[in-house]
């Protein structure tokens, strides 16, 4: 008898003791969930406030929007006065607009004035790009615009140098691709293709005049000179003009030499090639 007794009064305890050692883990749950949430909510109020700072990487300036969605990891969004039309898009800028708005605080109204000063703005630094071209003897034709990828900066929150070499890289060849007016059609294509005789940079410098930061769009011109047929060489000067600061950011010198793909040696430069070249230069360059 005294044994039972004995056995139901420590169920009875390990049963409370089990039930106090429940309660207060479910507590310390509790808690902790509290915390997380607290946490997190802290987390995100920190964020939003970052795309609000603009000395921070996330800072979202006024008409620019960040990511149209969840699974928009890119980083080459253009500020919404440079966007493309909506039906070139599965995402419209009004969408980006809203997004903006949401986070920054501002009305789709305040976002609709500020895509226009953008808008406004690119045009007339667009313009005094192109009056600055023609007076320095750079092509019109093949000109290139680019868009400033918040991925081309550095650490010091402006354009890495090494993107500049690439942007006169993409602009040798779309300069290229405009001598269809004076080059034959295979002739031009083995040019681009790596087939037949080409040319290949043999060097390149470049001069740096601003720092370009994101977001923003640069235009590229470029001008042949000091074409020298005995060597198969040629010049091409470039010029990087930055919409946003309306100014000239960057030139660049390369030394383009031709080439011969199918024996992977140093080529030739044929009649028909100097004079194509001949024709895309500055008319006081060949006086």
């Amino acid at each position: 008898m005294l044994s039972r007794a004995r056995t139901a009064c420590t169920r009875t305890a390990l049963s409370a003791w089990t039930s106090r050692r429940a309660l207060s883990q479910s507590k310390r749950l509790m808690s902790r969930n509290d915390s997380e949430a607290e946490s997190e909510s802290k987390q995100l109020e920190e964020l939003f406030a970052k795309f609000r700072d603009p000395t921070s990487h996330y800072h979202l300036p006024a008409g620019t929007s960040g990511p149209s969605h969840e699974e928009d990891h890119t980083t080459s969004r253009l500020p919404l006065g440079l966007q493309l039309p909506a039906s070139s898009s599965s995402f419209s800028s009004t969408n980006a607009s809203s997004s903006y708005s949401s986070i920054s605080g501002t009305s789709a109204s305040s976002s609709s004035s500020s895509t226009a000063i953008v808008e406004s703005n690119n045009s007339e630094s667009r313009d005094l790009a192109y009056t600055y071209f023609r007076e320095e003897g750079f092509d019109l034709r093949g000109v290139l615009e680019w868009p400033v990828a918040w991925g081309d900066c550095d650490m010091f929150r402006h354009v890495n140098n090494v993107q500049y070499v690439r942007w006169v890289e993409h602009a040798r060849i779309r300069y290229s691709e405009s001598w269809d007016d004076v080059l034959p059609k295979e002739t031009l294509h083995g040019l681009l293709s790596g087939q037949g005789m080409g040319y290949i940079l043999r060097d390149v410098s470049v001069r740096f005049k601003a720092p370009v930061t994101y977001p923003d769009r640069v235009i590229i011109a470029n001008k042949v000179h000091s074409i020298d047929q005995s060597r198969a060489r040629f010049m091409m000067a470039s010029t990087i003009w930055s919409l946003r600061q309306r100014r000239v950011v960057a030139t660049a010198e390369s030394t383009m030499v031709m080439f011969d793909y199918d024996s992977n040696c140093r080529g030739t430069m044929s009649d028909e090639f100097r004079i194509a070249l001949e024709s895309r230069m500055p008319k006081f360059d060949l006086e």
